[in-house]
């Protein structure tokens, strides 16, 4: 009974954030429909072992022996070469850097030289391994043409896996070739489009800037809600859209007769998919620069989009946000990095600090970055230090403030977006 009596106060406290964005009374951290704080979502499982390099299986049958005789099989040697032994089997490498990639057989002197085995599984973290170098080319063989390169292995104890980051160049989506949009979802934000979602009608909101030609990828942001909040007024609510000019925005509407983004079995992680792939098929965006921003349920699902969805997210703006929608880089690596943003007040009663605490703890670990920091605008902002370019973790703890949208929030944001486009 008193959980229960927890749960109204903390929909009645949200609800009334997400129209005033107020500083919350001292309520227990809840989510409707999903996991409470602190929960993280998903158990670590504690990483993939890398398994190291396939087993080289010496190349393709080594050719016609030097004295004429019968191909090499292989096997045993043929009398005009040596077959080629391939690979040693790479028993795996320490934890978060996979194993080395196979180096491939020597041939046969005689026959046509070994392909090299196949790369390892387990290639260096954000670069998807390096490719085998093949064996050396037979004495009158055709030269190596070397294995395939690695597709990137585990992240051993992070429980990850990695690939490599955006080039920063536009990716174009479908919808640059195609004929422009205009119909009912029509980009102008003022009707829903509806699109469902593995069976669940889900409603966003979409707004196209102003002079968009079709033609050119433009970048996206995606604004989620807080709780109480709905995907109307989440659309504006941040005060981006007057210091982004040049993008396109989306607001998602949660679900819940109280809305929100618990992620209940991936919902939202799902839908947030489904209408990338919609809008992408309409528009052309850019699909190297999705970005996300939100307060509340909002920051929690922001900061879902940079751990549980890194591979299409390059940079999230986050206010107060928690693990309440299933974010799991405080347990288990991203695939590839993300730009993060993110601030909180130390006083927040309805999510404390210390869930967010964990994941920027995390997050500045996998961004590559060291413990020092130096501060940075707005106050009380800090960037930590030595990051992977391109990847900065900034982090504003407020000083006794509340659970509250902070005054530089929308402009911060903004500025922090703006220098990926």
């Amino acid at each position: 009974m008193e959980m229960c009596h927890q749960r109204n106060a903390l929909l009645a406290v949200l609800a009334v954030l997400g129209g005033g964005c107020s500083s919350a009374t001292s309520e227990t951290p809840s989510a409707t429909g999903g996991s409470s704080v602190g929960s993280g979502g998903e158990t670590a499982l504690g990483g993939t072992t890398s398994s190291g390099g396939v087993v080289s299986t010496g190349g393709t049958t080594g050719g016609q022996a030097g004295s004429g005789t019968g191909a090499d099989t292989g096997g045993s040697p043929g009398t005009g070469g040596t077959s080629a032994t391939g690979g040693r089997v790479e028993t795996g490498g320490s934890p978060d850097t996979g194993g080395s990639p196979d180096t491939g057989g020597t041939p046969g002197t005689g026959g046509r030289g070994g392909r090299g085995g196949a790369s390892g599984g387990g290639g260096m973290p954000d670069t998807g391994g390096n490719s085998a170098v093949g064996g050396r080319g037979g004495a009158g063989g055709q030269p190596d043409t070397g294995g395939q390169p690695g597709t990137g292995g585990g992240t051993g104890s992070s429980g990850g896996t990695t690939s490599t980051p955006p080039s920063g160049d536009p990716v174009p989506s479908p919808g640059c070739s195609a004929t422009p949009t205009t119909t009912s979802c029509n980009g102008s934000g003022s009707s829903p489009c509806t699109i469902d979602v593995e069976g669940t009608p889900r409603e966003y909101y979409l707004n196209l800037p102003s002079g968009y030609d079709g033609t050119t990828p433009v970048p996206v942001v995606w604004e989620y809600h807080p709780m109480g909040g709905n995907a109307k007024s989440g659309i504006t609510m941040y005060g981006l859209n007057s210091k982004l000019t040049n993008v396109i925005f989306v607001s998602p509407q949660g679900l819940g007769s109280t809305p929100g983004f618990p992620n209940t079995n991936n919902q939202d992680e799902n839908m947030t998919r489904a209408i990338m792939a919609e809008i992408e098929a309409k528009y052309c965006i850019d699909k190297s620069r999705y970005f996300s921003t939100g307060f509340s349920y909002g920051g929690s699902m922001s900061f879902t989009a940079a751990c549980n969805m890194s591979d299409v997210f390059r940079a999230i703006g986050a206010m107060s946000g928690a693990t309440v929608s299933g974010a799991t880089c405080a347990r288990k690596q991203p695939a590839r990095p993300v730009a993060i943003w993110a601030t909180h007040g130390d006083a927040d009663t309805v999510l404390q600090i210390s869930s967010a605490q964990s994941m920027i703890d995390a997050l500045v670990k996998y961004n590559g970055c060291s413990t020092e920091t130096k501060p940075v605008d707005p106050s009380p902002c800090v960037e930590f230090q030595g990051c992977q370019e391109g990847y900065p973790v900034i982090w504003c703890v407020r000083q006794g403030d509340g659970h509250a949208i902070p005054s530089f929030g929308g402009s911060a944001i903004a500025a922090f977006f703006q220098q990926y486009f």
